[in-house]
């Protein structure tokens, strides 16, 4: 009896010593779980550069080492270049982000705006990524590493200036017909409606592309192979049968506001007043004269002029179209999409450093969150056990 009575106390002593180590390991693993949850939802905002600051283009990129920091936990100065690796799937991520001093970081689109369609724009001056998901545009914040949703519509382009975009929305599912909708301009990053353009009832499918003139005043749409000069308040300035294949991205409007650009075949200039051909550039041979061998499939992005000397962006590689083309930037064969921050890169190639994947406290995340977590259960089912051994020796009365 007096054993029973010594052991007693000692067997309690026990019992809390092990419900505190428990205690203890669960405070650490919530902690480490909690780690990711809550850095994710207020990440360390990383100060823009000034406004001024432009950095020189590296001559390559890489994909994304292993264990890469995602942006959203790890935020960016901003983005020079972002890009995909082509893999036959459109809802494919992540993107890869390469920022100043060979910043490296990853971005999957689908992770926090659902199914990504595909289409991607970076701003000129790389603060902010477009995704599209459906009819809504997905708006990424680079140096913050925060999303929000644009419901007005799906990213076609940004402003020269970076302040506005041009969204697409289209009335009805995706199989209505006559096709109808709107192209709307909003403010960014309040997604906030300007201005819109109508799309008159049209045939299927459900495409068309818009570029904003230099000074935001006039609208540029193709669609369906027509040209259509939109002004803010005057409705349609020309209109032009041109059978075009497509506006060579957002820089497709010259910076001087006198000629736009088209692909058909080849580049060709358009009078951004009256609409009428001034000239067409076959950019395909002077690409196939390289020494390295471009990739040169599916349509040119135009990227940068330098006068009436267009950068463009096509394959794998950026190149600059003159009489005696130079190869800028080079990307992953397979690259899908490229995005360049136009207005904040000095277009003199740099040969890069090695990759910087960013802290290694938000690229081992995944690792940390899950040790936690097994750190919380292993702590539960410990003191579930020690509970249930010390009810199961006390005496019953």
């Amino acid at each position: 009896m007096g054993t029973a009575q010594n052991r007693a106390p000692f067997e309690a002593f026990v019992a809390r010593r092990w419900v505190a180590l428990a205690c203890g390991l669960i405070a650490v693993g919530a902690t480490l779980g909690m780690t990711g949850t809550a850095t994710r939802a207020s990440p360390a905002s990383r100060a823009a550069l000034t406004y001024e600051a432009v950095d020189q283009i590296p001559a390559y990129v890489v994909e994304a080492p292993e264990w890469t920091a995602d942006v959203r936990d790890a935020p960016l100065e901003r983005a020079l270049v972002a890009f995909d690796i082509n893999t036959h799937d459109v809802t494919f991520g992540p993107l890869t982000l390469v920022g100043p001093h060979d910043s490296y970081r990853i971005f999957d689109p689908s992770q926090s705006g659902g199914t990504w369609a595909g289409p991607v724009e970076l701003s000129p001056d790389g603060r902010y990524l477009m995704t599209g998901h459906g009819q809504q545009t997905q708006l990424l914040d680079v140096t913050t590493g925060r999303t929000r949703m644009l419901r007005a519509g799906a990213p076609l382009a940004w402003s020269p200036d970076g302040r506005q975009a041009v969204l697409a929305h289209f009335d009805g599912d995706k199989d209505a017909y006559p096709v109808s909708g709107q192209i709307r301009i909003v403010a960014i990053p309040s997604g906030e409606v300007l201005w819109s353009i109508p799309l008159e009832p049209g045939p299927l499918p459900r495409s068309v592309d818009a570029v904003l003139s230099p000074d935001g005043s006039t609208m540029l749409v193709q669609r369906h192979g027509d040209l259509y000069a939109y002004r803010r308040g005057s409705g349609v300035v020309w209109h032009r049968s041109k059978s075009i294949d497509s506006l060579p991205g957002q820089l497709a409007w010259n910076p001087d506001g006198r000629s736009v650009a088209f692909d058909n075949t080849g580049l060709c200039l358009v009078a951004a007043d009256t609409g009428k051909t001034n000239r067409c550039l076959n950019w395909r041979f002077p690409l196939s004269q390289l020494t390295d061998a471009v990739q040169a499939f599916g349509s040119p992005e135009i990227v940068a002029w330098e006068g009436q000397t267009p950068t463009i962006s096509v394959g794998n590689a950026v190149v600059r179209v003159s009489a005696t083309p130079e190869v800028l930037l080079r990307t992953p064969r397979d690259t899908r999409h490229v995005k360049i921050a136009s207005s904040r890169v000095r277009w003199i190639p740099r040969q890069p450093g090695r990759p910087d994947p960013g802290p290694a406290i938000h690229r081992y995340r995944p690792i940390i969150n899950i040790g936690g977590l097994a750190i919380v259960g292993v702590g539960v089912v410990n003191v579930a056990i020690r509970l249930r051994r010390r009810c199961a020796r006390r005496p019953t009365r």
